[in-house]
């Protein structure tokens, strides 16, 4: 009876333990937008397609869309094309535990000032050429960043989108 008695006890503490979730965090939510932003950014290249990145701040709890023009080139009027629309091609929600902090343009340098909390879309466009572009900017082609963190700020995180490459890559600290 003893034993069958332990088995049990161990037993639950087993499924205690399994049970238990291992939440996401600021960094490798940090790390997961760098790889959506890298995965637009190659179908961009091998599709020749314009790809839009959406970071919907406006939605509970945020998102990040992406989309694929309807036609093939370099033509910024493709992805908003009405004779052929874009494709979805991929949904992302952030998880209760990150905060999607804000997108703003420019590659931000580290100042460890809290950025305000965005709460419209914000959308940034990969070419076929490699570039990427926030959308609705005031020059050619623009950088991006965007800041991550969690709901108490032990981790904070910025992901910097380069615009001549393309390039997206997640940084230490605001």
């Amino acid at each position: 009876m003893v034993v069958v008695a332990v088995i049990a006890i161990l037993g639950a503490l087993m499924i205690g333990v399994s049970g238990r979730t291992h939440g996401v965090n600021a960094t490798n939510m940090s790390e997961q937008i760098v790889q959506t932003l890298s995965f637009a950014r190659q179908r961009a290249l091998s599709t020749r397609r314009i790809h839009r990145v959406q970071f919907h701040f406006e939605l509970s709890p945020p998102e990040i869309h992406i989309w694929s023009a309807g036609l093939t080139g370099m033509n910024r009027a493709n992805i908003t094309s009405t004779t052929s629309p874009a494709r979805f091609v991929q949904r992302t929600r952030i998880p209760a535990s990150v905060t999607l902090q804000a997108a703003v343009t420019g590659a931000q340098a580290a100042s460890n000032a809290t950025p305000t909390k965005a709460t419209t879309q914000f959308d940034i466009d990969f070419l076929p050429n490699g570039s990427a572009d926030v959308v609705g900017g005031s020059s050619g082609t623009e950088a991006a960043t965007l800041y991550v963190t969690d709901p108490g700020r032990s981790r904070s995180h910025r992901v910097l989108v380069y615009s001549a490459t393309g390039s997206s890559y997640a940084r230490t600290s605001w």
